[in-house]
């Protein structure tokens, strides 16, 4: 989850956090209450924007995990509807097409996700420079926070024309 603002020039990553859980492992579970309750903290926001999920699951254990994943979106996105907050979707193509541009080609499937991720950890960096994507305690930058960052960015430049 990101949060951006409008400063003289652009815009400035305010604050990102991991979308809340509470439970342990296969227990846990979107805390609700608390993403609005984040989300709105600085005042009602311009627009929140989600990404959707899309899922193809090959065998019964994937089946199970996406329809979890399923359930965890549909709670999320309740959450925001319930609160009356301004609520668009995005399908992953979408996005990643007009931030990162051309999408990616050849390989595995799995080869074309990280080089995905490393050009969002990339094009987040560039935009974004004053944003440090590695969290307290880690080494690696989080691709996660970049793609929140650059949904973000999104839905300010391609949903609300920058008039935010």
């Amino acid at each position: 989850m990101a949060d951006l603002v409008r400063e003289a020039g652009g815009f400035r990553v305010l604050r990102v956090v991991d979308t809340p859980f509470y439970g342990e492992g296969t227990k846990a579970e979107p805390d609700v209450s608390r993403a609005v309750s984040w989300i709105t903290a600085g005042g009602p926001p311009a627009l929140v924007m989600i990404e959707q999920i899309g899922f193809m699951p090959t065998d019964r254990f994937q089946i199970f995990s996406a329809m979890r994943l399923m359930r965890y979106f549909g709670e999320i996105v309740g959450g925001v509807k319930g609160a009356h907050l301004p609520l668009k979707t995005v399908r992953p193509a979408d996005w990643q097409k007009r931030v990162l541009g051309s999408p990616e080609k050849g390989g595995t499937k799995e080869g074309r996700r990280k080089r995905v991720k490393s050009k969002s950890i990339a094009e987040c960096r560039k935009l974004y420079p004053a944003f440090d994507l590695v969290p307290p305690n880690c080494k690696n930058p989080h691709d996660g926070w970049s793609d929140a960052i650059l949904i973000a960015h999104y839905g300010l430049l391609h949903v609300c024309g920058g008039q935010v």
